[in-house]
């Protein structure tokens, strides 16, 4: 700033900084607005979460209904920790838009106040800055309404508004004012005039406004273009700004004919689309539909003879640019020299370039915002097929190029050149000496030459000039100037008057003489406003969004000439120079935001140039994938001994130089990209190398999941075998394995490390899969191919239809009594996913335990409700206390009590199944982990197993005495440790704490009333060691294994005190129908002719097998010994029944 004490202009400039903070902010938001925010139906299960303004009349309605429902308080939880930020950014740049309306009226109304001292409202706007940031507080404050109109629709913006009004715990006072600005707007007639007129602006400043925008070069842009023909082009930004400021004042616009005339003729004699921010564009002819003066204005811009000749006229210049572009660009043609000599005819091409092609993307372009929400009216498509009926856009995008190229070559010359603007004019000058001294020296005598003769004239006027070129100075360019070419002229005079041409050493030494001299001219001549004209003239921010409708045909270039990339790179730079428009107010005020916008734009435009180059991946990938075809079904793996004879067969000399012409393909893409430059894009620098190599890994992570995806997919329809199980992954590993090899193979084409890169975007690909499915737990069935593997695995080992043999590893069919699944599927899985891929199906089946756990607590606590469950138990607790005597006449109560809960224990059966299940299949899938990892990495395997048993002694020796100091206080190292040995099958899911867990009454009780309803139904066989179901019972079957798995899951959530009650509710039963076997008058020889032994012996097995999994695979008979005498275990034990 030219004053930076005028407090004002300081006030202003923070005003306009912040306006372009707003807006992209909102820009940045745009993108993020959560789904369930849109009326989508999807979102119905929110649809009584997420309310508009209505809340606010029925408020007290809607949080009851929300109170008294547990899901609806769920999702509403879950609604609040996951948006809550988003909603306060939201409700903050909201407020902001408020703000800044507010604040600008305040600087208004201090200026008629007087409060800053000997400055008014008119001297402000005869101040040239003053006047350019005034005018932008209001177009500012306008695009940010628009900008709110067009990305943040009404419907939405209540839902947002209200949605932080109940989660957020700070309120602001402005809350009630925010919604007034930005309540849904219907479209139609009066939109969006009345957006503009919520808060009014004082009308005066408004008025004056529009009154400099309509009459003044605000901002001296045709100094940039000095042609006629040029002019509005040079006056565009300002065309946007006064386009945005008349919704202001729409009386213009409705009435005021003589004004849009003025307007028209001056900003839109040839133009009818307008850029209003960052290449936001809009339709006049639809924007100005509903406004009867500014139709009628514009309707003579729009006649179909001006029409036409706009169109040929520009359609005509694409080929002659193009053509002149092309010549300039040959090697050789642009010089410093010949940049210094032209620099007026390369301004006026850069001109003709830029003109023609704003008003052709503009002009062509489909992708305009429509701000009136009126439906594109007919003229709107017949001009749009005039425009387009003679345009080619490829060769608009080969002048685009073209242009780009010349014009960055010609800044970097330019710029080379004022950097090294007084270094070359020193240097000129001490060259133009030299030859000089040459000259007096030949003419005094002291070095002659031959036919050159002693001339004290010719010594003396060279001296005078040397003497003159010594005393100019680089600081006084003007006279030095005028200086230089008057001693061009006198040597060329010299030259011929005295004939020194005849002597060809003179001759040459004039000559250089003059050429020194004309580059000192030329260098002074070389001025900072050529640089800021050309950076005017080559502004691209009206394409910063139509850009995109070239992509295809960028993308299609590149696969044809990879070497295009360098062309590509001068038009990314080209539009990176856009950046400067929103961040020029920022970086004055020196504001805090710098960053942050800077990043947001820099991003964006590099999100771009990533999209785009993203078919160097895509098409390497293509053929790699005829790479991997070949290898796969065509290559033969050649043996390592092989007879001489066949070696003609294993040759395949036409598949090996096919292969090598698609791997020399895809080494040209990789050298086409790795020969752009390092370029800086806004604050973000661009490595080819490392954009190459993102580029490859997004196109391996979709080209994996595709093929998970893909090879994963099971028909709903019919139930898979093992056998199609096994079928399937075999087929998915042979894919995946060719995949790998393929990309092992091009590795060293593309400069990778092709292996490492393999797994670490595997790894990506499951965790971002896995991340997927855990967040979707809330479907029935998986979304993801994790999702659906652990689903095929879940219904192949129903528990109801199938029976786990412990000693095998393998289910059963319990009718067919065939095998039906076995370790052989979790063996050929991590072929077909690899480690990570169980890795990550192991903690989705986790999490669906989690899901289901946390399911069946909810239900018990919600019994805790019911009056009839709570008494049952109640008079169960109280029938069996003391719990240390047996219970008499047990063949008659405890039929009775599972009778009464018969109802309670079918509505979890499904939950505790399930669980058991699950916790089985994690169990197998750490076995096999552990194996594999036991194979493939020994050392690293023993490595951590020594090192977990060492952290585990350290910890028990810690926890056993008293003052002993913690092993490790880095919980870091935990962690990392407990990754790693869920990675080679070290962790126990059967010891997890799942999930924290509050008291739930009567749980041991109930869980042992369940654990007699399945004993009711099975049997032990001895000589299997399982628990068969009885006959007539084939339809209620249950496998024992999963429930004593659930049994000791769900009680290792609690304190053991609720297992012992468990056990002692369980050791109760067999010395209730001990004694009630032992209390009769018959003598009994055998004690398996007890009554109820075979109830007894079941329970007693059962018994043992729960201790079994709750000490870790050993059955500690102390703990037994606690709650059945030795005896009766020991006699049962070995009974065979």
């Amino acid at each position: 700033m030219d004053d930076t004490n005028e407090q004002w202009k300081v006030s202003i400039l923070e005003l306009v900084s912040r306006g372009n903070a707003v807006i992209a902010e909102l820009l940045r938001l745009k993108d993020h607005i959560p789904t369930i925010f849109h009326q989508t139906d999807v979102n119905k299960k929110y649809a009584e979460l997420i309310n508009d303004f209505s809340y606010f009349s029925q408020s007290e309605i809607i949080d009851k209904k929300i109170e008294s429902s547990q899901q609806l308080q769920e999702h509403d939880e879950k609604i609040r920790d996951t948006y809550l930020e988003v909603l306060v950014r939201f409700y903050v740049v909201f407020e902001n838009i408020y703000k800044f309306a507010i604040n600008l009226n305040q600087f208004v109304e201090n200026l008629e106040n007087n409060v800053y001292i000997q400055e008014s409202m008119e001297n402000i706007f005869l101040d040239q800055e003053g006047c350019q940031l005034m005018c932008e507080t209001l177009y500012l404050y306008g695009v940010m309404l628009l900008v709110t109109e067009l990305y943040v629709p009404g419907s939405t913006r209540e839902k947002l508004l209200v949605s932080y009004y109940r989660y957020s715990l700070n309120k602001s006072q402005n809350f009630d004012e925010v919604c007034q600005l930005f309540n849904s707007t219907k479209k139609g007639n009066g939109y969006p005039d009345h957006v503009f007129s919520r808060i009014p602006i004082n009308e005066n400043l408004v008025s004056m406004i529009l009154g400099k925008l309509r009459t003044d070069d605000i901002y001296h842009s045709i100094l940039a273009y000095p042609l006629p023909q040029h002019r509005s082009t040079a006056l565009a930004n300002q065309a946007s700004m006064l386009f945005v400021c008349l919704y202001f004042d729409t009386s213009v616009l409705h009435n005021n004919t003589a004004n849009m005339r003025e307007i028209v003729d001056k900003f839109f004699p040839d133009n009818w689309i307008v850029s209003i921010y960052m290449g936001i564009t809009v339709q006049l002819i639809d924007a100005w539909e509903p406004y009867r003066a500014a139709k009628l204005a514009l309707s003579n811009s729009l006649e179909t003879s001006n029409v036409k000749q706009y169109s040929t006229f520009h359609a005509d210049k694409i080929v002659k640019l193009t053509s002149q572009t092309e010549q300039l660009l040959k090697d050789g043609a642009l010089t410093e020299e010949n940049v210094l000599d032209h620099t007026n005819k390369i301004l006026n091409l850069a001109r003709e370039c830029n003109v023609t092609i704003r008003w052709l993307i503009l002009h062509t372009s489909t992708n305009h915002e429509n701000i009136t929400g009126i439906t594109a009216n007919k003229k709107t498509k017949q001009i749009k097929d005039m425009v387009c009926g003679n345009i080619n856009m490829s060769d608009v995008f080969q002048l685009l190029l073209n242009t780009s190229e010349f014009e960055l070559k010609i800044k970097e010359l330019l710029k080379a050149l004022l950097e090294d603007k007084q270094n070359k004019w020193n240097e000129c000058k001490q060259e133009c000496s030299e030859r000089l001294n040459y000259l007096i020296a030949l003419f005094s005598g002291s070095k002659p030459l031959p036919k050159v003769k002693k001339n004290q004239q010719l010594e003396k006027w060279f001296s005078d000039i040397d003497s003159h070129l010594e005393n100019l100075s680089f600081s006084d360019e003007m006279v030095s100037v005028q200086k230089l070419v008057q001693f061009i002229q006198s040597l060329d005079s010299v030259k011929e008057f005295h004939e020194l041409s005849n002597n060809a050493q003179v001759e040459q030494w004039l000559n250089e003489c003059l050429k020194y001299l004309n580059i000192m001219v030329r260098s002074v001549n070389v001025k900072d406003k050529v640089m800021i004209h050309l950076q005017i003239i080559a502004d691209l921010s009206y394409a910063w969004k139509l850009i995109d409708q070239f992509t295809p045909l960028m993308q299609d270039a590149i696969k044809h000439e990879p070497s295009l990339l360098i062309k590509l790179r001068a038009l990314f730079l080209k539009l990176s120079t856009s950046l400067e428009i929103p961040l020029l107010r920022i970086n004055q005020a020196e504001s805090e935001d710098l960053i942050s916008v800077s990043q947001y734009y820099s991003n964006e435009l590099v999100t771009y140039m990533q999209h785009v180059l993203q078919i160097i991946p895509q098409t390497m990938f293509t053929l790699m994938a005829d790479i991997t075809k070949l290898q796969t079904n065509v290559m033969l793996e050649v043996p390592t001994r092989l007879d001489k004879d066949k070696l003609k067969d294993y040759a395949q000399l036409d598949t090996r130089f096919e292969i090598a012409h698609l791997t020399h393909s895809i080494s040209v893409f990789t050298q086409g990209i790795l020969r752009m430059k390092s370029t800086l894009v806004g604050i973000v620098c661009i490595d080819p190398k490392q954009l190459l190599h993102s580029g490859i890994k997004k196109q391996l992570a979709e080209t994996i999941l595709t093929e998970l995806d893909k090879g994963l997919t099971f028909n709903a329809k019919s139930k898979i075998n093992k056998t199609d199980l096994m079928t399937k992954l075999s087929q998915l590993a042979v894919v995946m394995d060719g995949h790998k090899r393929s990309f092992e193979y091009i590795q060293d084409y593309v400069g990778i490390y092709g292996l490492k890169v393999w797994y670490e975007v595997l790894n990506q690909v499951i965790e971002e899969t896995v991340s997927t499915e855990i967040d979707s737990l809330m479907s029935t069935s998986g979304c993801t191919f994790i999702g659906r593997l652990a689903d095929e695995l879940i219904s192949m080992t129903d528990p109801k239809l199938s029976t786990y043999v412990e000693n095998t590893t393998s289910w059963f069919n319990v009718k067919t009594q065939k095998e039906i699944f076995n370790m052989k599927i979790f063996s050929l899985s991590i072929k077909a996913i690899g480690i990570s891929g169980l890795v990550g199906l192991d903690n989705v089946l986790g999490f669906r335990i989690v899901k289901n756990i946390q399911s069946l607590f909810s239900h018990l606590h919600t019994l805790t409700n019911d009056k009839a469950y709570q008494d049952t138990m109640a008079q169960i607790s109280k029938d069996l206390s003391p719990n240390t005597k047996p219970v008499s006449n047990p063949t008659k109560h405890y039929p009775q009590y599972l009778s009464k809960m018969s109802k309670y224990m079918t509505a979890v059966n499904d939950y505790l199944i399930k669980i058991g299940q699950l916790q089985i299949l994690r169990q197998l899938l750490r076995n096999e982990l552990s194996s594999c990892a036991q194979f493939e990495s020994k050392n690293l395997h023993l490595c951590l197993e020594t090192l977990n048993k060492s952290l585990l002694n350290d910890l028990r020796e810690y926890y056993s005495k008293e003052g002993m100091p913690l092993p490790t206080d880095n919980q870091e190292l935990m962690r990392n440790i407990s990754a790693y040995l869920k990675w080679i099958g070290q962790d126990n899911p059967y010891h997890k704490i799942y999930v924290t867990t509050r008291n739930i009454p009567y749980f041991p009780l109930f869980m042992f009333l369940y654990s007699l309803s399945i004993l009711s139904k099975v049997t032990y066989s001895t000589p299997q060691d399982l628990f068969l179901t009885k006959k007539g019972y084939e339809y209620y079957h249950t496998d024992c294994v999963v429930v004593l798995v659930v049994l000791h899951t769900l009680f290792h959530q609690f304190h053991r005190d609720i297992s012992e009650q468990y056990l002692i509710y369980m050791s109760q039963y067999i010395k209730s129908h001990l004694a009630s076997g032992l209390d009769t008058d018959k003598r009994i020889e055998n004690i398996a002719n007890i009554p109820h032994s075979q109830e007894i012996y079941q329970c007693v097995h059962f018994v043992n097998k729960f201790l079994f999994y709750q000490n870790s695979g050993n059955v500690n008979k102390n703990v037994l010994a606690k709650y059945l005498p030795d005896q009766i275990t020991y006699v049962f034990q070995n009974l065979s029944l």
